[in-house]
């Protein structure tokens, strides 16, 4: 894969792999999880919401339950298909409950990106931990496996048609490595201490105004100076994101009439 020009889209390209003969579905991850719906106020939280579009799931293409007997051996987990037609492979490899998802793609990334490879991100799951991987995807010919810990023994664990099994997040190579982080006192930066000041001075007053109350929590008593990308009593940010606006994956093998938007338009990520 050539290295992109300056200003053109990073490709990141998933291959079929022939001999598996289910896809399972890429999409961009969208701001919205079922137990945020059901609490409704962590949706104010911006830093959540971006977390939560930050990559690709990839959605299970048949449910299945999963059976740990807590013991040490591969055939101490099993794995029962709930849906009718071809399945793809949700195994047992290496035992110790842990549930291996083939994934039918071999990904490719521009020179000197990683992929890392986790769980989908803010979406907690009774009985079962996305284990994180990172892989070299700009060179490897191998493909990789997505890999769940069972941490319920006897309990069945499923994982639903459409659910999400795994996420992408290309990452360049090295980056985190070229930081060089150190802790300093705050007041030997004293533009940045006294902004800080402001901010907690601002929360200390708006806590006290929703405590003092008594007509209950006011509409307003959320502190959005971050979610507008504002500073305390000043500015806003110049490059203050509020969304992740992802491509989506298209079909290359598929015959289009015309060229097509390829930015996802499910109300999610443009939210």
């Amino acid at each position: 894969m050539s290295e992109p020009g300056p200003g053109s889209p990073q490709p990141l390209i998933a291959y079929r792999v022939s001999s598996v003969d289910v896809d399972l579905p890429l999409v961009a991850a969208p701001t919205r999880r079922a137990w945020m719906d059901e609490a409704k106020h962590p949706y104010n939280c911006l830093p959540l919401k971006m977390a939560n579009q930050a990559g690709w799931f990839v959605l299970n293409h048949h449910a299945i339950e999963v059976v740990w007997t807590g013991r040490e051996e591969r055939a101490s987990l099993t794995v029962r298909h709930l849906d009718e037609g071809p399945s793809h492979h949700a195994v047992s490899h290496f035992g110790y409950g842990l549930l291996t998802f083939h994934l039918p793609y071999l990904f490719r990334t521009p020179p000197g990106f990683n992929l890392l490879v986790r769980g989908p991100a803010n979406h907690p799951k009774d009985g079962a931990l996305a284990l994180d991987g990172l892989i070299e995807t700009d060179w490897s010919p191998a493909r990789f496996f997505m890999t769940w810990q069972i941490t319920r023994a006897n309990q069945p664990v499923r994982f639903e048609r459409g659910e999400p099994i795994c996420m992408i997040v290309p990452q360049r190579r090295r980056e985190l490595e070229s930081f060089a982080p150190e802790v300093r006192d705050l007041a030997t930066d004293p533009v940045l201490e006294a902004d800080y000041n402001r901010w907690r001075q601002n929360r200390q007053t708006r806590i006290v105004d929703v405590q003092s109350s008594r007509a209950g929590v006011p509409r307003n008593w959320l502190q959005l100076d971050y979610a507008r990308g504002e500073f305390p009593g000043g500015p806003t940010a110049s490059d203050h994101q509020t969304a992740l606006r992802l491509r989506a994956f298209s079909d290359a093998s598929a015959v289009e009439a015309g060229p097509a938007d390829s930015r996802s338009h499910d109300g999610e990520n443009g939210s």
